[in-house]
């Protein structure tokens, strides 16, 4: 995901893998989902199946461009809800919440964090 500069996710909000949130946007309870950008106050969907690589292209030259149009593959920015491997927001936490230290609640974050499916945080 992308958060641009300045932008303000309220309570209840909940943002999937591949979405952007434009800058100065603010986000109100709002389930967004994967590969979709969103901007404004408040923010509003704007485009479906998008995704951002790290690249800054404006200062592409039309080469850069055919390569990366050539060699990136979409496939790896884009992300689907395979209910299997989806963690769900709220059993995250659930489970934060029942932990009594900040140590368990750290264990348990690494352990999510290294379950190797793309799609995890995908809805």
């Amino acid at each position: 995901m992308w958060i641009g500069q300045n932008a303000a996710l309220l309570k209840g909000t909940q943002i999937a893998s591949g979405s952007i949130i434009g800058a100065y946007s603010v986000v109100a309870g709002k389930k967004i989902a994967s590969n979709t950008s969103w901007v404004g106050n408040p923010s509003k969907l704007v485009s479906t199946d998008v995704f951002w690589t790290r690249h800054n292209s404006s200062s592409f030259k039309n080469e850069d461009t055919e390569h990366y149009n050539k060699y990136l593959n979409p496939e790896q920015f884009i992300f689907k809800y395979e209910p299997a491997v989806y963690l769900p927001f709220d059993k995250i936490d659930e489970h934060l919440t029942k932990c009594k230290t900040a140590d368990n609640k750290l264990k348990y974050l690494i352990k999510i964090s290294s379950i190797d499916s793309h799609n995890r945080f995908a809805f």
